[in-house]
């Protein structure tokens, strides 16, 4: 299976000296680069700027903005069975960068204007959405209302909710606390555990999701469909289709138009 992932935080310039950014460290998109290879998927790697190796396997991509992460997603993402967009990217960026190393005397230096970042999720991936979309969400208070209604808005399949108030969860730890939300209102609440564990049941869902979808679009290989509500099978767009488990990859005969939820929900029975 071929695996899309993000990790880090980003940077968004001020002046040539200092920009606005977070703390992530991409730890938690390491480890599930570093656990999706050991389960044998095939693995790109966005990483905003980060004091970590480049987990073996791995085709690592270097961004800085989110501007440049929301043109390194959008390059590598058709083809991808999967995207987890486990990075912290910023929300906002100042609305001029000086060419110069703003000083105390400057007029403007203690009025900051921003302008609103690229929504990676809501705007870039639905022009070529992958079969499964991972996103996290990081909040200090109301953790799964603010992460069920991110999961709603930007039509994921499931939603890592962090909460950064936990001791040992977060930025900058090898541990880590989530709830896993799924669009059927699922919560799945796990114990404080490392990160690498963490990783390990995030894919044990992406897996199941795309298991699922191959799984109940055999039909398609031949046969009428008898769900007059449906769509007519075979569907339409002729070719094979390759999705992956962790291992390898499965080449099935059959043409199914995945781009959109209306097929992806019909196909799970949703």
């Amino acid at each position: 299976s071929k695996l899309l992932i993000s990790a880090g935080p980003t940077r968004e310039a001020l002046d040539p000296v200092r920009f606005l950014t977070n703390r992530s460290s991409g730890k938690m998109g390491f480890a599930l680069a570093e656990e999706a290879l050991a389960r044998g998927a095939e693995v790109t790697l966005v990483s905003g700027p980060v004091a970590l190796s480049t987990p073996r396997g791995a085709r690592r991509i270097d961004v800085e903005s989110a501007e440049q992460m929301a043109a390194a997603i959008k390059s590598t993402l058709p083809g991808m069975d999967a995207l987890i967009m486990a990075a912290a990217v910023a929300d906002f960026r100042p609305q001029n960068i000086a060419s110069h190393k703003l000083k105390k005397g400057d007029r403007n230096a203690a009025n900051l204007e921003l302008k609103r970042c690229p929504d990676i999720l809501a705007e870039v991936v639905p022009e070529a959405r992958p079969r499964v979309v991972v996103g996290f969400a990081m909040e200090t208070s109301e953790l799964l209302s603010g992460a069920s209604a991110k999961l709603e808005a930007k039509n994921l399949d499931l939603i890592v909710a962090n909460d950064l108030s936990q001791a040992g969860a977060g930025f900058a730890v090898d541990t880590n606390a989530v709830t896993i939300l799924d669009r059927d209102g699922g919560a799945d609440e796990l114990p404080l555990m490392s990160k690498r564990a963490v990783a390990g049941r995030v894919l044990d869902r992406v897996v199941a999701l795309l298991t699922a979808l191959l799984l109940l679009l055999l039909p398609a290989c031949g046969g009428e469909d008898n769900d007059d509500n449906g769509p007519t099978w075979p569907p339409s767009v002729a070719g094979p289709l390759q999705a992956g488990v962790a291992g390898g990859t499965l080449d099935l005969p059959v043409g199914v138009p995945l781009g959109g939820y209306t097929d992806r929900d019909r196909a799970l029975g949703n």
